[in-house]
């Protein structure tokens, strides 16, 4: 019986029947996520937290905000954290509806995860400052979906400002209404997360 090399005609040949057959994405995001998840356990750990109630928290978490879990969006150990108090996020969730209405707090959530470990109080206090500065936007549920880093008072203040100084005789909150993704558009979004509260993109822990 001849074996594969010998039955290769050509290196293409040889080199296609060597290779092991392609993992499917699918795959690839399973080991990704186990890998996060695992990543997270071990951070939790070093706080002293219980892996049993991490990994039961990010399964709930998961069912809550379908994967919403990233390490690139915020650092394992505050991953652990969130997942240890999960009917703290389901509360969360509901503040943020209440305030933003008309926005996908889900979206918000996905893009600006750090939101889950500010208090209840925290998060009223900061969506009733947002919504003062918004008070001129017909949607402002449209402007935070649209630029989930506004979600933040001294954010969005220092982006109405730099609009201002931007597009002088122009209202900044009519044109972050008209155009949501101008900061993107403009290239103004990335001082928007240099913001102090946006946090590190690290995923040291």
């Amino acid at each position: 019986m001849q074996s594969r090399y010998e039955q290769a005609y050509s290196m293409s040949q040889l080199y296609a029947a060597e290779r092991p057959p392609p993992i499917p994405p699918s795959e690839h995001e399973r080991r990704r996520k186990v890998k996060d998840v695992q990543e997270v356990v071990e951070a939790g750990r070093r706080r002293g937290l219980a892996e049993e109630r991490i990994r039961t928290g990010l399964t709930q978490l998961d069912s809550l905000l379908p994967d919403v879990l990233s390490l690139h969006r915020m650092k394992p150990a505050d991953w652990a954290t969130v997942a240890t108090d999960i009917e703290s996020v389901a509360e969360k969730i509901i503040i943020l509806k209440s305030l933003y209405p008309t926005a996908d707090v889900f979206r918000i959530i996905f893009r600006k995860p750090k939101l889950l470990l500010q208090t209840p109080k925290r998060l009223q206090e900061d969506g009733a400052a947002i919504l003062r500065l918004l008070s001129a936007a017909p949607n402002p549920g449209a402007i935070l979906e649209a630029t989930p880093d506004l979600v933040d008072p001294l954010s969005l203040s220092r982006c109405l400002a730099s609009l201002a100084a931007s597009y002088p005789g122009q209202d900044p909150v009519a044109l972050l209404q008209a155009h949501p993704d101008i900061l993107a558009n403009s290239g103004s979004e990335a001082a928007v997360e240099l913001t102090a509260d946006y946090g590190e993109l690290s995923t040291k822990d």
